[in-house]
């Protein structure tokens, strides 16, 4: 029989962890706790649990909310809260950010071969690396998402008295994409360190004063997690193609 404190969740409302992103994968769902940098992988029935008692849980669009059907929440959504994966705090803003569906790839070849990068741009790329390095070893990827977010809003903030972006944004950002693939075989290889290097990427934009979504993706059968930086429905450092086989399950 379910205690006192079972009893009590019943009246009360429930979201994600602040530290939590969650994305669908048709009848199943993944769980990212950005805090502990881990992935919860859940079964159908586990997540329709979930679908029914939290809040915030992502869902049809055009299915119509349901009351849970029972008077408790099951053991498995007792145990999230255990965990501090759920909590019974409203959320003081949302997280869900909305991102086209990538439908181009970024092709720099034709512009490194005649692009000059001088010192100050080799000083960014390392500046660039050198951060995406100490944050990967010292921060959570909660406290890397949360310092992003605050870059861009700075960002947003000191452009919101500007006009309309300008005419040569997408040749600045194939210009500075195209300085970090030609510096990046002179650091690293890319090979298995989609975090790292999309993260470089991101931190070596910043420096150029562009802006550029840092995602990380999850897909199944069987289970894999890929990061990439986009610019609306332009993938900057991967093949559209490829990235479009991953559900982005944090957005920054």
């Amino acid at each position: 029989m379910p205690g006192p404190a079972v009893h009590a969740l019943a009246d009360q409302r429930i979201w994600l962890a602040p530290h939590m992103r969650v994305c669908r994968l048709d009848a199943l769902a993944v769980l990212l706790d950005l805090s502990r940098g881990r992935y919860l992988g859940l079964g159908a029935e586990q997540s329709r649990h979930l679908s029914d008692w939290v809040q915030d849980w992502p869902s049809d669009e055009q299915a119509s909310p349901s009351e849970p059907p029972c008077d408790v929440p099951p053991a498995f959504v007792t145990r999230l809260l255990d965990r501090g994966m759920l909590t019974t705090e409203a959320p003081s803003q949302t997280y869900r950010v909305r991102l086209p569906a990538a439908c181009r790839s970024l092709d720099t070849r034709d512009l490194s071969m005649e692009l000059q990068v001088g010192p100050s741009r080799v000083a960014r790329f390392v500046r660039a690396t050198a951060s995406a390095t100490l944050w990967l070893r010292c921060r959570s990827l909660q406290a890397i998402a949360t310092h992003l977010e605050r870059v861009r809003g700075s960002r947003s903030r000191t452009r919101a008295e500007g006009a309309s972006p300008s005419l040569n944004g997408q040749t600045a950002m194939a210009v500075s994409v195209a300085t970090f693939d030609m510096l990046r075989p002179l650091a690293f290889t890319s090979r298995d360190r989609c975090l790292f290097d999309s993260l470089a990427l991101v931190n070596l934009l910043h420096l150029d004063g562009l802006d550029a979504r840092w995602v990380i993706g999850v897909k199944d059968r069987p289970f894999a997690a890929h990061a990439w930086v986009q610019q609306d429905d332009l993938v900057l450092n991967d093949l559209h193609e490829h990235v479009r086989r991953f559900t982005p399950i944090l957005i920054v």
